[in-house]
């Protein structure tokens, strides 16, 4: 019997990228881009920005291990003149991020080939562990008769699916779903000055300022709990970001502060209540912020919104 080249993931949540790029490229400019890692996948609700703006809106992300360098190489090949970016990150995003993961993504939407370098190192490494992984996976059907289990499934992992996103790109699987009990990455967050990542995030804005696309930063969404203990870290962060970044931050890292309650399975995944808060939260700081911050009259230029009484 032969063995089969790749090992098959059961999760398609990566192949969502298709459907979020055909949405960007249907709806044209002006657009608002919702972009980022999986926080802003689950954290937004983009109909919420879309009806009160008048402006088409697609979120854009999808997960953290893809890096920082691959999130913006793939913005600057959606956008175009007039557009509005939102970049949505946790705190300290690796640039390279996993190659499988981008290896990944690429076989369901061969375009995102073109977001990474290929590794001939890392290729033969990701060929190897396929190989051996489809070997067991051959083991256990043909000479144990059951099959390998590879990946722990449950009621929280299982809605990890492309069909769960919604038309504007935002994650809504979870919605009718609780909480869990105990949320994943919690602890101490350790400071260190993201120097690469700044530096990074800047040559992708002046590239974006030539192509005449407006760009802001925004933190990401974290319960009371975790900030109490790390505040002082993310306000060295906050500083450094506002020191460092060549466009504007929009808010601070107390901004979209919630309960546990608001939060689905880890400390940067909001239920369907915490993303509708987060979302008028994120309204009301792009009003306020119009007052000191003129870059932000793009989304009112070209809807015709005005102030709110």
């Amino acid at each position: 019997m032969t063995l089969p080249e790749e090992e098959e993931s059961p999760f398609d949540y990566t192949a969502a990228m298709a459907d979020k790029h055909q949405r960007a490229h249907s709806i044209g400019s002006p657009k608002v881009i919702l972009a980022g890692s999986s926080n802003a996948a689950f954290n937004l609700n983009s109909e919420m920005i879309q009806n009160e703006f008048g402006i088409p809106v697609v979120n854009t992300a999808i997960i953290l291990s893809f890096g920082l360098d691959f999130m913006l190489n793939e913005i600057e090949d959606l956008v175009d003149e007039g557009d509005v970016v939102f970049l949505f990150f946790t705190y300290y995003v690796d640039l390279e991020g996993l190659y499988d993961s981008k290896k990944n993504v690429a076989s369901y939407y061969p375009r995102a080939e073109n977001y990474f370098r290929t590794d001939l190192r890392k290729e033969v490494s990701s060929h190897v562990r396929s190989t051996q992984g489809n070997t067991w996976n051959w083991i256990y059907t043909n000479l144990l008769g059951r099959e390998r289990q590879i990946f722990e499934m449950d009621e929280f992992t299982a809605v990890y699916k492309r069909e769960n996103f919604n038309h504007f790109g935002d994650f809504t699987g979870h919605h009718s779903m609780q909480g869990k009990p105990q949320l994943d990455q919690r602890g101490i967050i350790e400071y260190m000055y993201w120097g690469d990542g700044i530096r990074r995030l800047n040559r992708f804005y002046a590239e974006m300022e030539k192509r005449e696309v407006s760009v802001f930063y925004v933190y990401t969404a974290y319960p009371f709990s975790e900030f109490e203990k790390n505040s002082e870290v993310l306000e060295a962060i906050h500083q450094d970001m506002t020191d460092g970044l060549h466009f504007p931050v929009l808010g601070r890292p107390d901004t979209f502060l919630f309960e546990d309650e608001y939060f689905f399975d880890t400390v940067y995944h909001l239920t369907q209540e915490g993303a509708r808060k987060r979302t008028e939260t994120l309204i009301d700081l792009i009003y306020d912020q119009r007052q000191v911050n003129s870059e932000l009259d793009i989304l009112f230029r070209n809807q015709g919104v005005e102030d709110r009484p």
